[in-house]
């Protein structure tokens, strides 16, 4: 998960749909809303910025990445019935800020999916350093950046993982 994709904290209902959620295998069965959200970023301090958005169709493909699964055959599917508008806190190198998001309905869940719905063309995507991959959306391992430098050249990464992770 990450702040495009958060996860409340009334988790999963089985371990193959917290996989099925972490690695995109998510299938459409309903009909969703046409055309994109407002992109309007608002800050706490009331600054604004348009940025282009997303339809619920596009923010469901960024959703429904059909990455592999990291366990062979473990990985279930979560149907998507439909979707709302609606909204999202997330993290950016000028504090918090809502933006707006999908909610999407999933069977199963007890919890609306929220998908960010600012065209990723909008994202600064950060360069990668040696080994490890560029920081990003798919970054396994990085699930949020917490902080940035005053002169912008030093990230504070959170970084998860587990013994299985250590190959």
């Amino acid at each position: 998960s990450s702040d495009l994709t958060p996860v409340p904290s009334k988790g999963f209902s089985s371990g193959s749909a917290k996989l099925a959620f972490m690695y995109g295998h998510f299938r459409l069965t309903g009909a969703l809303p046409a055309g994109p959200l407002p992109g309007i970023v608002r800050w706490a301090n009331g600054t604004t910025l348009r940025l282009p958005s997303l339809s619920a169709r596009a923010a469901f493909a960024e959703l429904a990445a059909q990455r592999p699964c990291a366990v062979p055959n473990a990985c279930g599917q979560l149907t998507v019935t439909g979707a709302e508008p609606g909204m999202v806190t997330v993290r950016t190198s000028q504090g918090r800020a809502t933006v707006p998001a999908w909610s999407f309905t999933v069977t199963g869940l007890g919890w609306k999916v929220r998908e960010v719905a600012i065209a990723r063309s909008a994202f600064v995507v950060l360069p990668g350093y040696g080994p490890i991959p560029p920081a990003g959306r798919n970054t396994q391992g990085v699930s949020e950046l917490t902080a940035v430098s005053g002169n912008g050249r030093a990230l504070t990464l959170l970084i998860t993982g587990g013994a299985c992770d250590v190959a």
